[in-house]
């Protein structure tokens, strides 16, 4: 009788497991790289306007580590300068689990973060990436005054020769020519681009206005810099 009861017990476990994996499943099928968009800026405009659905539940971790499916890549600088406190499901007021976030020095993506790309892209079915920078980065900053590590300059150099001469803050022109450029590396990856061709994802760069606390889009969704 015990041994039945383990088998039962055994039985009923994979099953809900597999109705589990199938609910995540449909659930990850029904995003499409538009809807999640949509989705990441209008949580944006409620996080502008002071109406964030989410925001107290995002400390609670037992809530990301049980609600895990993300519906978004978005990556963004792990110095974050003096605004580290706002998480970018803060910023598109988002639940807990909804997105998955890569944190990077200058938004500098390395073969280690490439591979969790790929395989929440791949493996996950994840339809969107967005390659998030903000205003006054500390990691753009130090490449300008000649003060960051040696990794992280040949990164930064290539947008500060692209942003030179370009009206406006430089700060700010080297930041958005930066995201640019990342969001070029990414699709010239064979898994990323066949995806891409596929019409099941979209890589989208964006700037987060601290001040405003707004995030714009620096291209149309599908269109290449």
């Amino acid at each position: 009788m015990l041994r039945i009861a383990r088998v039962s017990c055994l039985v009923v476990v994979l099953v809900l497991l597999g109705y589990g994996t199938f609910i995540l499943g449909q659930s990850r099928s029904s995003y499409t790289s538009e809807s999640s968009l949509q989705r990441l800026m209008e949580g944006n405009e409620r996080f502008v306007e002071g109406k964030s659905l989410y925001l107290n539940k995002i400390s609670h971790a037992q809530e990301i580590s049980s609600q895990q499916d993300p519906f978004a890549v978005v990556i963004c600088c792990n110095m974050c300068c003096s605004h580290s406190h706002v998480a970018p499901e803060a910023i598109f007021d988002q639940e807990p689990g909804s997105l998955a976030v890569i944190r990077v020095p200058g938004n500098a993506v390395g073969p280690e973060e490439l591979s969790k790309i790929e395989f929440l892209t791949e493996k996950q079915h994840v339809p969107m990436i967005v390659v998030l920078g903000h205003q006054n980065c500390g990691a753009v900053r130090s490449v300008m005054q000649g003060n960051a590590d040696e990794t992280l300059h040949p990164h930064i150099s290539s947008a500060l020769e692209k942003a030179k001469g370009l009206p406006g803050d430089p700060v700010e022109n080297a930041v958005k020519a930066n995201l640019e450029l990342v969001v070029d590396r990414l699709k010239s990856q064979p898994a990323l681009s066949e995806l891409i061709q596929k019409g099941q994802l979209a890589i989208q760069a964006g700037y987060y206005e601290v001040d405003k606390g707004r995030v714009e889009l620096l291209s149309s969704l599908g269109n290449d810099h």
